[in-house]
């Protein structure tokens, strides 16, 4: 073809392809350039048409008239050329016919030269289906090692973990195992599983929980997960979890599958995890528990040192024996703080300790925290403010008991710390009138300071700033450990800062929000100075004390103010005693035999109620001083708190309020 065509065109022949630049030869006859440019080229016209470009002559043809390649060197003057085909439709080159001189195309030689086309296009094509198929073959080839790779890594990983995989095809009941699932299993080389021969696999109650789990996969599309026991082929009886899901085709469950996983060890661990943490809660328990008990136990002798101590001092004595008197009851203060902060303590290690969420007075609660420190300040010389803002003052909702537990610590510390200058509260809110507004109360002194790196420890439990300052100051260092941990537990936070040699500012930032002040909020009897009541033969007290010593207290407080006073040892013959005469006020010890003082106070209530008679003022007496247990005395019917170890002064602030309450009675009857 190639001659014939040759021959008749007197002509060169050439096949040629182009890119973006350039045309260029891959076969040519009678033809000495390589390439030409592409803008130039007459194949760049015939791959742009659907059809073959034919061009007798090309001086009288406007779009080569001027063409060099016409005009100069190799003097085309006639063109004959056919687009060759990928097999996608593209046009991507031609075979052509070139003349130097004019020449009228035949249609046979255009038949020719579109025919040659054609063959090359499909050799073109075949050649690059080949190619294509050599890097096919590459890349399934390299697609099969990274799937083998794959596998083997599955496996691997499937055995290490103990995870094998099932699948359970609905139509043809054929049930697929993987070998970890054979390996788990354990079972001969060779098994089959089918429906009928795993079932002895599951004992009766795990075979239940497995058709039940699959029916509801089935009915609902739901998968499972789910742990039980499960029988090896050689009868070991292991644990495994067992996942499941459904394959769902138009509505149709077509397919089960999922993994069962061999959970021996991970049991066993969580087991004895469980059991590590029971017995752990066992003994924070039972140190809770000793705890409180020491507590009651170390309070109960408390009570009558520094009851009796308090009731000395009401007595004529001398200078000596005022100061020793005094020195009694100072020392048996220290050793309830010290008592308090290891239950406190306790409590918060083991997550018990509970908060009060009821209203309290702001203003009241860090009066009643500051007071008690303000004749210490006087004594040492140091100016001691306490400065409640405008906008601070009035009702919120918290556990104003705890507010009071961490300012009175941080203002202990700023006496305890300071020789000379002033010791200040600050209390305000960070942000005036809103709903939940931030307390932000300053606590700041003159004292000794600290640095940095005992900064670091300040509040570490049994830490204390310096290695000197308990043998300097005393201590115990739980006061500022408790007290951060209450004020996070509250919600808020406790900082410090601080110079050395000029002083500290610790700051409480809670958020306490606001809210109404209530008809009647609980009465908890303060610790600050108050006179005794002058009472006389005909105003009669009950008091229910199940410990000697205490009942002992209780009288030699009482009886000097000229009241009638009956004692009983427990919360029956109170109860007894009451109902068989009237009273006009009662003291309960919250924990007494037969009767315990809540139980105590809730059956006075009912009995009054029953009679039609008045309410008989009622106080609380209890070395758990908490929020809990004051809101368990007020909803059992009392109308004030005392804490232990009793004072003559927060008993007569008790006694007080109670008096008051009675003569209100009286009043509106």
């Amino acid at each position: 073809v190639n001659h014939a065509l040759g021959r008749s065109a007197r002509a060169f022949f050439n096949g040629l392809l182009v890119d973006s630049t350039r045309q260029w030869f891959k076969a040519r006859v009678g033809l000495a350039a390589a390439e030409t440019p592409r803008d130039l080229a007459f194949c760049a016209h015939a791959i742009a048409n659907e059809a073959t470009l034919v061009v007798p002559d090309a001086l009288a043809d406007e779009r080569f008239c001027d063409n060099p390649l016409v005009t100069q060197a190799p003097d085309i003057r006639a063109y004959l050329g056919a687009p060759i085909v990928d097999s996608q439709g593209h046009h991507f080159g031609t075979v052509c016919a070139i003349d130097q001189k004019t020449h009228v195309w035949t249609a046979h030689e255009i038949a020719q030269l579109e025919g040659l086309a054609a063959i090359v296009s499909t050799m073109l094509n075949q050649r690059a289906a080949v190619a294509r198929a050599v890097v096919l073959a590459e890349e399934v080839r390299a697609l099969s090692d990274q799937v083998q790779l794959w596998q083997a890594f599955v496996e691997e990983t499937s055995q290490a973990a103990k995870v094998g995989g099932w699948s359970f095809d609905v139509a043809t009941s054929q049930l697929t195992w993987t070998n970890e699932t054979l390996r788990i299993h354990k079972v001969p080389d060779g098994f089959v599983p089918t429906l009928d021969n795993i079932a002895a696999f599951y004992e009766p109650q795990a075979q239940a929980t497995m058709n039940a789990a699959i029916k509801q996969a089935i009915a609902h599309h739901t998968p499972w997960d789910i742990e039980l026991p499960l029988l090896t082929a050689g009868g070991e009886r292991i644990w495994v979890r067992t996942i499941g899901k459904v394959f769902v085709d138009n509505g149709k469950v077509t397919r089960l599958y999922g993994a069962i996983q061999d959970i021996g060890a991970q049991r066993e661990q969580r087991l004895q995890l469980e059991e590590a943490k029971d017995r752990a809660e066992a003994a924070t328990r039972a140190k809770s528990l000793f705890l409180a008990n020491m507590s009651h136990e170390v309070r109960t002798p408390l009570n009558g040192v520094i009851g009796l101590a308090g009731a000395l001092q009401r007595t004529s004595l001398d200078g000596a024996q005022l100061d020793m008197v005094r020195y009694i009851q100072t020392s048996g203060e220290s050793l309830e703080r010290v008592v308090s902060d290891l239950l406190d303590l306790s409590k918060i290690e083991a997550g018990k300790l509970d908060l009060a969420d009821t209203p309290f007075d702001l203003q009241d609660t860090i009066l009643a925290a500051t007071s008690p420190f303000r004749v210490q300040a006087d004594t040492k010389g140091l100016s001691f403010v306490v400065a409640v803002a405008p906008e601070a003052q009035g009702f919120l909702r918290g556990d104003g008991l705890r507010l009071r537990q961490i300012v009175s610590n941080l203002v202990s510390n700023a006496v305890k710390f300071t020789a000379h200058g002033q010791v200040r509260v600050d209390v305000r809110l960070s942000a005036h009138g809103a709903a939940a507004p931030q307390v932000l109360i300053e606590v700041s002194d003159t004292g000794v300071g600290f640095d940095e790196d005992a900064a670091r420890r300040l509040f570490t439990r049994f830490e204390q700033a310096h290695s000197t300052t308990a043998q300097l100051y005393g201590g115990t260092g739980l006061g500022l450990a408790i007290s951060r941990s209450l004020a996070e537990m509250m919600g808020g936070s406790l900082s410090a800062t601080s110079v050395v040699g000029q002083g500290s500012c610790f700051t409480v930032l809670l958020p306490l929000p606001r809210v109404a002040e209530p008809a009647q909020a609980p009465a908890l009897a303060d610790s600050g100075p108050s006179p005794a009541p002058e009472l006389n033969a005909s105003f009669s007290i009950l008091v229910a004390e199940d410990n000697p010593t205490n009942r002992f207290v209780m009288k030699t407080l009482l009886e000097p103010l000229g009241a009638s006073v009956t004692l009983v040892a427990n919360g029956r013959e109170a109860l007894e005693t009451f109902i068989a005469q009237p009273f006009d006020l009662v003291l309960l010890d919250m924990c007494m035999p037969e009767l315990n003082g809540l139980e105590a106070a809730k059956l006075m209530r009912e009995a009054e109620a029953a009679a039609g008679e008045p309410r008989t003022p009622i106080g609380m007496l209890s070395a758990n001083a908490y929020g809990e247990h004051i809101e368990s005395a007020m909803k059992a019917g009392c109308d004030t708190f005392i804490a232990k170890p009793l004072t003559p002064t927060s008993l007569f602030v008790g006694l007080r309020t109670l008096i008051g309450l009675r003569a209100a009675t009286a009043e509106a009857a």
